[in-house]
């Protein structure tokens, strides 16, 4: 599956992001039983961020012992969470 988002900043030029696999599957991205839109768009949100994060260690070659790898892997860890407990507050009257 291919996803892109758009995003306008007033002011600035149009960004167009994609979304990689490896993020899709860290957010469980098609595992949505309820259908609710509030879900699909919080979880694209975590996608957008993870995307950015693994996007920005490939362009700067870092290895997995660099501290700047190690940084990386808490804030994409930290998105997950964050991801998850935004969907359940989403769900939670269902």
């Amino acid at each position: 599956m291919t996803i892109t988002a758009v995003v306008h900043t007033t002011g600035k030029h149009d960004h167009s992001f994609g979304v990689n696999d490896a993020s899709q599957e860290a957010v469980r991205l098609s595992f949505n039983p309820a259908g609710l839109d509030d879900v699909t768009r919080l979880k694209l949100l975590a996608c957008l961020y993870l995307t950015e994060c693994d996007r920005i260690l490939a362009s700067q070659r870092v290895d997995h012992a660099n501290a700047a790898y190690h940084e990386m892997a808490v804030a994409k860890t930290h998105m997950q969470t964050a991801s998850m407990w935004a969907v359940l507050g989403a769900t939670k009257g269902l």
